[in-house]
């Protein structure tokens, strides 16, 4: 029971810091695999909300009030789990972090210093090694004549999403139907497709 609070804490920070780097380790581990590790994830968490009840309960008499701390550690995550929006925290988060770096390379773009180079897509720019970062599945933008759209994920059949910059109207450009957007101004958005 000693070591029930560390657990505790333990697991509430690994969980919620899971839920917000779920999307980068879906692109490491694909989306077919990642029930392999949000499972454990998820249960270890939920074992150690059960122990930090025990542990309430079998040392409130000894420990009083000190008692509770694993327990509402425990408790706050849950909440920041069912209420924080992690995915759009990371979204708005990623872009800001790395804005220069996309508007950057919107401006090599236009500027034709990069183009498309893929075999496989013509309308596929292979990022140069600096700027891969920027867009998951493989450091690919897309480009078309009133956008550029870059990936944040590349789903394994249709379903993608990603930050566009321009003017895109997704179901003709992007052959998509739109789920979410989020308007992150000076004709960025971000958006995510079925």
């Amino acid at each position: 029971m000693k070591n029930v609070p560390r657990l505790c804490y333990f697991a509430a920070v690994v969980v919620l810091l899971f839920t917000y780097f779920q999307w980068d380790i879906i692109n490491i581990v694909t989306p077919f695999l990642i029930i392999f590790v949000a499972g454990p994830v998820y249960i270890f968490y939920l074992v150690t909300l059960v122990l930090s009840v025990v542990y309430l309960f079998k040392k409130w008499k000894s420990l009083k009030y000190n008692a509770m701390i694993p327990f509402g550690a425990s408790y706050i995550a849950l909440i920041l789990l069912t209420a924080f929006p992690f995915v759009e925290a990371k979204i708005y988060i990623d872009f800001y972090v790395n804005k220069y770096q996309f508007n950057r390379t919107v401006e090599m773009v236009h500027s034709g210093e990069i183009y498309p180079n893929t075999d496989y897509n013509r309308s596929m720019i292979h990022l140069p090694l600096g700027y891969r970062h920027l867009s998951k599945g493989g450091g690919d933008i897309e480009v078309g004549e009133n956008y550029v759209f870059f990936f944040t994920f590349r789903g394994v059949l249709d379903n993608f999403s990603g930050y566009v910059y321009g003017h895109a109207d997704p179901k003709r450009d992007l052959g998509c139907d739109v789920i979410d957007d989020i308007d992150l101004g000076n004709n960025w958005k971000w958006i995510s497709c079925s």
